[in-house]
C-alpha cells in the first residue's frame, strides 16, 4: 500500500524532460499504454518476481526462518520499486541525465519509504503485526543489488529503444 501511494504519486511532481518542446505532439489515436510501456511494466514485474523469489529461496537454502525469508522478499519488492522510481522519472532518459537530485519530492519520498520499511523490518510490534523478522547485512546487500540490477536493466532497455 505504501509503495503504491507514495511511489506512484511522485512522478506527478517531476520537472519537464529536456527537449520536450522540440518533440512532435503525440497522435491522438495512440493509447497512453503503448506496447513498449506495457513491455517495460512486464519486464519490471518479472525482475521483481525473480528477485523476491530468488532471495526467498536463498534464505531458505541458508537455513533461515520463513519469516526472515518473507521479510527479505518483501524488502526486494519495496526497494526494487524504489530503484525503479528513479527510472520512471522519464520514459527516455536516465536519472543521471535528468539529475539525481533534481526532484526533491522523489528524494523525500524515497527517504520516507526506506525509513518506513526499516521500521517494519526492525521493530517488535511491526514484526508481530506483519509476521516479519529482522534481516542481516547480507540480505540488505542482496536486495540492494537486486534494486540496482533492475535499475540497470531498465536503463539498458531505455537506451536500446532510443537507438
Amino acid at each position: 500500500m505504501t509503495t503504491a501511494v507514495l511511489l506512484g504519486l511522485m512522478p506527478a511532481f517531476e520537472p519537464k524532460e529536456p527537449e520536450i518542446m522540440s518533440r512532435p505532439p503525440r497522435a491522438t489515436n495512440i493509447p497512453i499504454l503503448t506496447r513498449p510501456l506495457i513491455e517495460r511494466i512486464v519486464l519490471v514485474g518479472v525482475l521483481l518476481l525473480i528477485g523476491a523469489f530468488g532471495l526467498f529461496e536463498w534464505e531458505i537454502l541458508h537455513v533461515e526462518s520463513e519469516a526472515k525469508a518473507r521479510t527479505a522478499a518483501v524488502n526486494v519488492f519495496v526497494f526494487g520499486k524504489l530503484f525503479y522510481l528513479y527510472n520512471c522519472r522519464s520514459l527516455r532518459y536516465s536519472m543521471f541525465r535528468l539529475g539525481v537530485f533534481s526532484n526533491s519530492w522523489v528524494l523525500f519520498v524515497a527517504t520516507a519509504m526506506a525509513l518506513l520499511q526499516v521500521l517494519i523490518t526492525y521493530t517488535l510490534p511491526k514484526n508481530f503485526a506483519f509476521g516479519s523478522q529482522p534481516i542481516g547485512w547480507m540480505e540488505w546487500s542482496l536486495l540492494q543489488g537486486t534494486g540496482w540490477l533492475i535499475h540497470l536493466i531498465v536503463g539498458i532497455e531505455k537506451w536500446l529503444r532510443r537507438r
